[in-house]
This record gives structure tokens, sequence and C-alpha cells, in this order.
């Protein structure tokens, strides 16, 4: 079995050493071989031929596979792109839906982080997402929340923005400056999950009133995790209903390329409407992790070292883990 991800000769001469090097490390994690020398034409055979195979490419090297070599876009696709507007990828924007996973050209050790996350998913099948690769272990504060009311809904918030705020001034010798705002703006994630997982999540909820909470089951409970390892802060809400559907992933990974007309689609449950663009708005990656029928989990990341203006100006990163 041939474990390769390749890489795109033309994407490799736009890298920086340090990008190569954490490539190639998040491929070392899951003993995956990094290969950079083949043409284009060779390593769309090869991904085509061999379940084992990922693609690393820019905008430009997916259109011209796609146009010129007939390759269609998967999840075994890692497209790495550098700028938000990828207007040159609109003779492909149909087939842009296909895509799983977007690097929105994130700093090295994300990037080894992000990488690793594909390749251990695609190796186990197992949903674990991306904060295990992440965050470090040994300097991890957390908080843990779990919401059977959905009344509480203005209280977690507030327990987020609170937690974030503290991590902020606990490890303000080492973040950046010009992030103050993070906390606000998780405090708004949080919500916008939160919408998801109680009324878009829930079949007979999704047309209901959102001003009058329901009353939740036991089984019900969604679960919040925040977290800050000195250097990211992160936020994960997970319900157990499991009920994103593969249609509803195009709009945020659209979203992620710059795709900003997208007509509505026919999304169906799971809230992969206006709440997750606005959530794109506000934080430099977001991953969804679905198993039909258990789980959804949607989890949020900022970068400490990343001030708010430059996030704002820089492309987001969007991750798809769908367990099938």
């Amino acid at each position: 079995m041939s474990r390769i991800l390749f890489c795109d000769d033309n994407l490799r001469a736009k890298l920086h050493y340090a990008h190569i090097d954490a490539i190639e490390l998040g491929c070392r994690d899951c003993a995956f071989d990094f290969v950079e020398d083949q043409p284009p034409e060779a390593i769309v055979q090869e991904v085509q031929e061999d379940p084992d195979c990922f693609y690393l490419t820019d905008p430009i090297g997916l259109l011209n596979a796609c146009t010129k070599l007939n390759y269609q876009p998967n999840d075994r696709t890692i497209l790495l792109v550098s700028d938000k507007d990828n207007q040159i990828l609109s003779p492909i924007a149909a087939q842009l839906g296909q895509l799983r996973f977007v690097l929105g050209a994130p700093n090295p050790s994300l990037l080894r982080g992000f990488v690793a996350s594909v390749l251990e998913f695609h190796l186990s099948g197992q949903i674990r997402g991306i904060i295990p690769r992440l965050l470090r272990p040994d300097g991890i504060n957390a908080k843990s929340i779990v919401l059977t009311d959905a009344s509480a809904r203005s209280k977690v918030q507030e327990g987020v923005v609170e937690f974030f705020a503290e991590q902020i001034q606990h490890h303000r010798t080492t973040l950046v400056t010009g992030i103050s705002s993070y906390p606000k703006y998780l405090g708004d994630v949080v919500d916008e999950f939160l919408m998801n997982a109680i009324w878009d999540a829930h079949p007979a909820r999704r047309t209901m009133d959102r001003s009058t909470p329901p009353a939740l089951d036991p089984n019900e409970q969604v679960e919040i995790e925040c977290m800050c390892d000195g250097a990211n802060l992160s936020l994960s809400v997970t319900d157990h209903h499991g009920t994103f559907p593969s249609g509803a992933f195009a709009k945020p990974i659209r979203y992620a390329l710059g795709f900003k007309d997208e007509p509505q689609l026919n999304e169906g449950p799971g809230g992969a409407g206006l709440g997750l663009l606005m959530t794109l708005q506000k934080v430099a990656a977001l991953s969804i992790e679905v198993e039909a029928g258990q789980i959804t989990r949607s989890v949020a990341l900022l970068r400490g070292d990343q001030p708010l203006r430059e996030m704002q100006r820089r492309p987001r990163s969007v991750m798809i883990f769908e367990k099938r």
C-alpha cells in the first residue's frame, strides 16, 4: 500500500521552506511519503488509481488539473490558498463543493497539524478532528460546559467570553496585541453553533420560532469545550444528531475560496446557512466533523499570534471530516 501526499510542482515552487518542512512532518506523523517532484499528469493518474494517495495543490494547479486532465476534486484533495479571493476557480465553480479541505496558508505549526489531521482521518476512519493535532497537551487550559436546558444559551455564551478573556490575560506576555475582541467573537460563534445544535440539527425544530427555547430530551444535551494552549484559542460544540447533509458542505467551502454569490441551496438540516458564513468571518479556521446519526461537532479556531486585522485579511481554513 502506497501512502503518498503528492505536492503540485507549481505549488512547491511557491512554498517557503518552513511550510515544506511542516507538510513533510505532517506526513511523517502519519507514515505518509511526501513526493514533490512529479508532474501534474502523473499525480492525477496516481490519485485516481490509488485510494491512499492525496493531492496537495493550489488554485492554479487545481484549475489546470480539472480543465486539462479531467481531475475531479474529492476528499483526498487538499487545497492550499494564499488569497481570500480565488475567482480564478470560477470555471470549475460547480466542482468546488466536492472539496473537503481548504487550508488558508496557516503558520507552519498549524499547517503540520492540519495535514496530519487529514491523513490520520483517512487512515483510521475515526473522527478526532483538528484539536488533538493542533493544541499542545502540556499547556492546555480548558473549560467544559454541558447544555441541558436551551434557555441557558446566553449563560453559556457569557461563560465562553469570560474563559477566553481570562486566557488572553493569563498569556498576555506570549500572545500578540490586537486580539482583545477574540473572546467576544468566540461568544458570537458559540451562539451560532448552539442555534445549529438546538434547532437546525433537529428535524422537527428547523422551522420553529427560535425566540422560544425548546425542551431538550436527556439524549439531546450539547457539549461545549473551550481550550487555550497559550498559542491558539479553540471552541467546539458537539450534538448527537449527526444530521449535517453532504450537500450542505459546499457553502462554507465556497465562502473560504471567496465565492459569496452562491444561489440558495436546499441546505437541509445541520445549520449550513448564514450562521456558518457569519462564523467564518470571525475565525481563522472552521472544522466540521460529522458521523451520520451519531455526532456533529463544529470547531472554531483563532490564532494567538495573529492580530484581528491580519486575520481579517487572510484566507480562512475550512476542514470537513465526514465519516460515512
